[in-house]
């Protein structure tokens, strides 16, 4: 996550493209960068990562990746 932040905070990286097989791991991503770094309310966030293929519901790895960001998030109390 720390790299990830770092990454997309350096204007050098511009333009910026990030993606992964299905958008789990990468929608996940931008989820915690919008709560953590940007820190955006809950809805705000998801509508984002969603837009950047982040979908909690759409199939196991999605379900289970957002699952693992809400255990990030209890643990990192942003």
């Amino acid at each position: 996550m720390d790299r990830f932040n770092k990454i997309v905070a350096d204007d050098k990286n511009r333009p910026l493209f990030v993606f992964d097989k299905n958008s789990a791991l990468a929608g996940a991503l931008w989820y915690l960068h919008f709560r953590t770094v940007e820190n955006m309310g809950d809805e705000k966030a998801r509508a984002e990562a969603a837009r950047l293929g982040f979908k909690q519901d759409q199939d196991d790895l999605h379900r289970d990746m957002w699952i693992a960001v809400q255990n990030y998030l209890k643990t990192h109390n942003p």
